[in-house]
């Protein structure tokens, strides 16, 4: 969702973003692999985030409000056209691990493919992001944050 917020930006308030690291984006609903909610790592991952949710939220109790609410935004957005992506103008990396969960490879590769500036990261060649790995278990291995640790904010 980092992703989509940046790239939101991107294409709304250009004066507002410098530069954009897209991991694990997608640009339209059809991006998103059909039945991710079954994969076994994506519903472990969403299991996991709800007790993290009820354990630091000042809501605690409405994870499964939270969740539907997100569900259906994600069912309906993003929805960005070709025109869109296009204009955006702000460096852009596009990131995925070679057996993401829940994007499609291929629509990874479209939209690095979009624009010669964007430079896809070889998942083939990087440590994957994991849903379950928590995040202490992600490093990212790309020659601008080598031996740089990234840790939620």
């Amino acid at each position: 969702m980092a992703a989509f917020s940046a790239s939101t930006l991107a294409i709304r308030h250009k004066d507002r973003v410098g530069k954009v690291f897209a991991f694990a984006a997608n640009t339209v609903t059809s991006g998103v692999k059909e039945g991710v909610e079954k994969n076994p790592t994506f519903a472990a991952y969403i299991e996991r985030a709800g007790r993290e949710y009820e354990a630091h939220s000042a809501t605690p109790k409405g994870y499964e409000t939270f969740v539907d609410q997100i569900s259906k935004m994600l069912a309906e957005q993003p929805n960005w056209s070709d025109a869109q992506l296009k204009a955006i103008d702000t460096p852009v990396l596009v990131v995925d691990g070679d057996h993401d969960e829940a994007i499609k490879r291929e629509h990874t590769e479209y939209i690095a493919a979009d624009d010669p500036a964007r430079g896809p990261v070889d998942p083939a060649k990087h440590k994957p992001f994991r849903l379950s790995a928590g995040p202490a278990a992600v490093q990212f291995r790309h020659p601008a944050l080598l031996g740089r640790r990234v840790r939620p904010a």
